[in-house]
Parts: C-alpha cells; sequence; structure tokens
C-alpha cells in the first residue's frame, strides 16, 4: 500500500482536531478562572489499527500518542508525539510520526500552532504560524492583495473586451467606476485616493502561517480555537447538553476552519485495551462518547472528510479516541496518566 502525501496530511490534520470540542465566545476573567479546573495532565495512549480498507493485509500495526495538556498563568499547551506503523504480509512497512505543539492564551483570544508529519523518515509537512487579532501589516497586506486583484481583473477584462489593435478598448468597469467618482484634477481612470485607516480588517481574528511561504487567511465570524472551544462543550455536557455543531481552527486546515458536527453515541463502546496505569483517578470523573465529522466549512458537503469517536471525561481528559480516516482507522486508548503541576504560581 503506498501511502499519498494528501493522505498523510487528513492522518495529522484528524488527529490534530480530535482535541478540539466546540465553539466558544470570548471568555471574560471569571471564566478565565474557572477554566483552570480542567486537568493538567501528561498521558500515554497505545494506538492500534482499527480498520483496514485498502488492498493487502496488514500483518501488525500500532504504535503510542504520547500527550501533555497543562496551563501557566497566560496559556494553555498541547505537547502531543505520534508514532504509528503498519507492517504488511507482503513486507512493505509504513511509519508515520506526528509532533506538534500548540500554545493558546486562557481567554481564547491567541493561538499558536506547530506540526511536522514524517513518512517512512521523509518530512511531508510543516506547519507553523498563529492565530490572532489583526495588526496593520496585516491590514497592508490585504489592501495589496486586493488591489492586485482588481487589476488582474482589469487586465484580464481589457483583453477579453479588446478589438483592433487601433481601436479603442472599453475600460475595465472597476476603472471606468473609479473615473465617474474620481475628484476634480485627478487623472482620468485614476481610483480616489483613500486614507489608509479606511482600509479596514475584513475580521477581527485573522490566521499567519509562516511556512511553507508567508500566508493570511482571515477567520470568519464565530470561530474558536481548541481549547476555549473545549471548554465550552464540557460546560455545555455538565448542562445535559451537547453543542451540535460549531466552526473550530486550529491551524491543521491552511483554507481556515472546519464546520464540526457532533452526535451523540447511545452505545458505551468496549475497552478492550491495557489497564491504566498511574493516577488513575484523573479517569474517574463523568464522560460522555460522541461522534465528531468534519466538513469543509464552504459548502454543502453531504459526506465528511473524516470522522472521530471519542470518549471525553468531565475534567477535559481523552481517555478513548477512534479516527477514521477512510482507507483505515486508528483506535487510541489511554495506557498511564499523571496530574501535571503548572509551573508557576498564578497571584
Amino acid at each position: 500500500m503506498k501511502f499519498s502525501e494528501n493522505l498523510v496530511i487528513t492522518v495529522a490534520a484528524a488527529i490534530s482536531l480530535s482535541f478540539a470540542a466546540s465553539r466558544a465566545d470570548a471568555q471574560d476573567a471569571q471564566e478565565t478562572d474557572q477554566a483552570k479546573d480542567m486537568a493538567s495532565y501528561s498521558a500515554t495512549y497505545q494506538l492500534s489499527l482499527e480498520k483496514l480498507r485498502v488492498e493487502g493485509w496488514a500483518e501488525r500495526a500500532g504504535g503510542t500518542m504520547d500527550v501533555r495538556f497543562a496551563h501557566d498563568c497566560f496559556h494553555w499547551h498541547l505537547d502531543r508525539d505520534i508514532k504509528f506503523v503498519i507492517r504488511f504480509t507482503d513486507g512493505r512497512r509504513t511509519a508515520l510520526v506526528v509532533n506538534e505543539k500548540r500554545r493558546e492564551t486562557l481567554n481564547g483570544q491567541l493561538y499558536w500552532f506547530w506540526s511536522r508529519t514524517t513518512l517512512n523518515g521523509n518530512t511531508v509537512q510543516i506547519i507553523t504560524g498563529a492565530a490572532r487579532p489583526p495588526k496593520p501589516e496585516d491590514v497592508k497586506a490585504e489592501k495589496e492583495a486586493m488591489l492586485a486583484a482588481a487589476k488582474a481583473e482589469a487586465e484580464a477584462q481589457a483583453a477579453a473586451e479588446g478589438g483592433d489593435k487601433g481601436k479603442p478598448k472599453p475600460a475595465p468597469k472597476k476603472v471606468a467606476a473609479a473615473a465617474a467618482t474620481a475628484k476634480p484634477g485627478a487623472p482620468a481612470g485614476a481610483p480616489e485616493k483613500k486614507p489608509e485607516e479606511e482600509f479596514k480588517a475584513p475580521t477581527n481574528l485573522v490566521a499567519v502561517y509562516d511556512w511553507p511561504k508567508p500566508k493570511r487567511v482571515w477567520m470568519p465570524e464565530h470561530v474558536s480555537f481548541p481549547f476555549a472551544a473545549l471548554r465550552e462543550q464540557l460546560k455545555s455536557l455538565e448542562s445535559g447538553s451537547l453543542i451540535a455543531e460549531q466552526n473550530v481552527f486550529d491551524g491543521s486546515v491552511k483554507d481556515g476552519p472546519l464546520r464540526v458536527v457532533y452526535s451523540p453515541v447511545r452505545t458505551a463502546a468496549v475497552n478492550d485495551g491495557p489497564s491504566p496505569e498511574g493516577e488513575t483517578e484523573l479517569l474517574d470523573d463523568k464522560t460522555w462518547r460522541f461522534n465528531i465529522d468534519y466538513f469543509p466549512l464552504e459548502g454543502d458537503q453531504k459526506q465528511p472528510l473524516r470522522s472521530t469517536t471519542m470518549k471525553l471525561h468531565a475534567n477535559g481528559v481523552i481517555s478513548e479516541m477512534v479516527m477514521d480516516l477512510a482507507p483505515f482507522s486508528i483506535k487510541a486508548v489511554i495506557t498511564s496518566i499523571k496530574s501535571e503541576e503548572n509551573k508557576k504560581a498564578c497571584g
């Protein structure tokens, strides 16, 4: 079986988004303090091949996922390392490694992300950047992009409408409209100069990618970052409901957020993995199981890009997870867990 780069990216994105739970608006200071009720912990998960839907037979498969989830006075921290290997009966071997670090302010207003995915020792994807309120340079870049797009459109229209070489060409619509509204003394066809401050940011959040090349993606309204989303979903579950749909951005998809749809699982899955070790009292909290389907934010696609089933505890710990990636699915079961001390005492 030959894995394509797109499949590897899908694997990494699905694993990343599995820890995002729901939509959250800006949190006030009181709710920020309450956020610290979520457990800070380190855990190891055993990974196994749940289903294989491609040609060939897997001789054996498995791996581990190490997670550290904690907070300091200002930020949530998530460090995660994933190693998964499939060996086939004909001697083929596929080794997937994902390393990532994510940081998010406790109030859910700033978010930093970095991840690297390798396949059989070769780096196939690096994602790094931040999502934050826009800066002047973001607005300037957006203005330049708008002007460049308008110029390209005008040139394309002029080329399409142009006749013989000596025949005057109709003015592009944008240029003609600008000429009609230009102030006296302005050159014909020149758009009216606007003050810099009139070029407003499209939204109040922008994602800025640093690699492989700089890219800005403006966030639509009502988009949450993963940890603020997790807090909001936990609060909803405690009140007896499940938030059914939300938009989450975690940096794993360069076109922006995904529309995430949740549905409860009626029957409890059987945990057939090893008994966990360590501070197992962290797993004694109330639990919920639900399916998560991921769709493109734009359009009306009926089939999800991928799906996940999750067992979530009231303290934010995820003890079981199945990530369905179409060609195959991976099951993660917690094998050890311990609480993490926050490095700073917040006064």
